[in-house]
């Protein structure tokens, strides 16, 4: 992901804004509980969509034809 900016609120805490993918925050929660001593909380919203990278499109078109070569 990429860091966009940092705010100290009262009190201490700290907010920090960025951009990740969607498939890097599997298990986010629990990896932020567990470096925030359970104090971390998070919110998402969606940004915007990117091109899949040609690796992902190649596997995801073999998956395909996979799939489809056993409906046959």
């Amino acid at each position: 992901g990429q860091v966009s900016g940092t705010t100290t609120l009262p009190g201490g805490t700290v907010v920090i804004s960025g951009k990740v993918q969607l498939s890097e925050l599997n298990n986010y929660q629990g990896r932020l509980k567990s470096v925030t001593g359970g104090q971390g909380t998070y919110s998402i919203e969606f940004s915007h969509y990117d091109p899949a990278p040609p690796q992902v499109q190649q596997q995801i078109m073999a998956e395909h034809k996979s799939a489809h070569v056993e409906e046959e």
